[in-house]
């Protein structure tokens, strides 16, 4: 499958990568067949104002790089969180 194009609402899309078998995602009781990259999200929804605190369906999922510890990435996150709610 990795390498082949299949199409999405009409537009093309080249798929990278294949969770492994049992991965549902982030949210619980949600269990979507496709996840496509944030960038691409226009192809779907053209006229959705991303300058909006509406993003209820938005999840941010991330691995920790080998030997960082959850605090420490929780920790930075917060800062980032931070920055972002002073603007």
């Amino acid at each position: 499958m990795v390498g082949r194009d299949i199409l999405l609402n009409g537009t093309p899309f080249q798929v990278v990568g294949v969770a492994r078998e049992g991965f549902r995602g982030a949210a619980v009781g949600v269990s979507p067949d496709v996840f496509v990259p944030i960038v691409m999200f226009r192809t779907f929804n053209p006229t959705m104002d991303w300058n909006t605190r509406g993003m209820w369906w938005l999840t941010v999922m991330g691995r920790l790089k080998p030997g960082v510890a959850r605090a420490q990435a929780q920790a930075e996150f917060g800062i980032l969180w931070q920055q972002k709610e002073g603007n």
